[in-house]
């Protein structure tokens, strides 16, 4: 197995509190509302990212940080990582994000879309 790159840029959370957390979900979407769960509180972002992918991570607001441990299926930047802020730092800036709170909410925004970059 190869060496995951990690880019952790916060004080909030540590390397090793980023490699323990684990979730269930094939997806990032799956990943991120079950990861999500797990916090006091978290939401879902939903991003475009600057290679034009749709992609879902998790902002913690408590500790004002974005954590993503599915952004290693792109070719822009590292396997997983948290940053400070709220705003994923491979995201274009001039797109909306989305905030998710309810995954039923989620899956009914994209179940009606002709094409829906997520898997609901």
């Amino acid at each position: 197995m190869s060496e995951l790159e990690i880019e952790l840029e916060t004080d909030a959370m540590t390397e090793e509190e980023l490699l323990a957390h684990e979730a269930d979900g094939d997806t990032c979407d799956g990943w991120a509302f079950n990861f999500a769960a797990q916090l006091e509180d978290a939401v879902v972002i939903d991003v475009c990212l600057t290679n034009n992918s749709e992609h879902c991570a998790v902002y913690d607001r408590q500790r004002d940080i974005i954590i993503d441990k599915t952004f290693g299926q792109f070719d822009i930047g590292p396997d997983l990582g948290a940053w400070d802020g709220d705003e994923h730092p491979y995201a274009m800036e001039f797109e909306e994000v989305y905030r998710w709170e309810d995954r039923d909410e989620f899956e009914d925004y994209y179940a009606g879309m002709t094409h829906a970059p997520y898997i609901v």
